[in-house]
């Protein structure tokens, strides 16, 4: 049977852009390429820059945030300045939850939760 080995990188909420950095080198370390990030929308920009240029974000790797980061279809970033949070977040996932679902029926759905 495979081992799934699970890595907690905590940061507080008024971290700053070199803690998160720390925080990032410790995923980094930890050689996983699939991350659940449980953090909020003014982090993700400083968190997925970070991520590209340790080279934990991009292709190989897949990000998952929780709703935390409920805005993300609605950020617009600038694509000469912030190309790192742009090529951070691109392929990533966004899980939200509603009460009640509202995605219970849709077949996109359906097919996640089998694989889940």
């Amino acid at each position: 049977a495979r081992r799934m080995d699970v890595t907690l990188v905590p940061f507080e909420f008024s971290a700053s852009k070199e803690d998160i950095a720390n925080q990032v080198q410790q995923l980094k370390n930890s050689q996983s390429r699939y991350f659940v990030g449980i953090f909020f929308e003014k982090h993700l920009e400083t968190v997925m820059t970070e991520a590209i240029r340790q080279d934990v974000a991009g292709p190989g790797y897949f990000w998952m945030y929780g709703d935390g980061i409920a805005g993300l279809g609605n950020i617009q970033y600038d694509s000469t300045g912030q190309a790192d949070a742009i090529a951070g977040i691109t392929g990533s996932a966004l899980l939200l939850t509603a009460n009640p679902s509202t995605r219970l029926k849709r077949s996109q759905t359906a097919a996640f939760m089998k694989e889940w």
